[in-house]
């Protein structure tokens, strides 16, 4: 017969000390990890979009769309968090980048053919801009989850 030994309750390894600092680290919130190469790719095509003046930036300054973004996701509090918001920013960005290719063939269209900006109801862009969000509202009627939405 094999004999184990026995701590008794008072051993260094079995201190309440000890036991309330391992509670506090186990609560403590664990790193989590950044997926670099996402939003590397978010932070250039922000730039991007900077660079060409798109109006679909929510009219902040250069730097400033991008340096929200990335605070939001250094300050989340877990992975799953950290996730959720990493997919709905770059969802984000992707629409706001159809919305801008969209308009910027608009625009092409307008310099092509003056008399279409000249013979409008009123302003061109406010008039694209309308289009865009009733074109969203039409889609979101449809139902489904977010997902589903933006991806229509």
């Amino acid at each position: 017969m094999i004999r184990r030994k026995r701590y008794n309750d008072h051993s260094p390894a079995n201190s309440s000390s000890e036991d309330s600092f391992g509670l506090q680290v186990l609560s403590e919130p664990w790193p989590f990890t950044h997926n670099i190469a996402l939003e590397s790719s978010m932070r250039n095509r922000i730039l991007t979009m900077e660079n060409t003046n798109c109006i679909f930036l929510l009219d902040k300054d250069r730097g400033e769309y991008w340096a929200e973004v990335k605070n939001a996701l250094d300050n989340c509090s877990s992975q799953k968090e950290y996730n959720r918001l990493l997919e709905f920013e770059n969802r984000d960005l992707q629409i706001r980048e159809l919305k801008h290719e969209c308009y910027s063939i608009f625009q092409q269209m307008l310099t092509d053919h003056p008399a279409l900006a000249e013979n409008a109801a009123y302003t061109p862009n406010e008039a694209f801009i309308d289009f865009l969000n009733e074109k969203r509202n039409e889609l979101d009627q449809k139902g489904g989850n977010i997902l589903v939405k933006d991806q229509r």
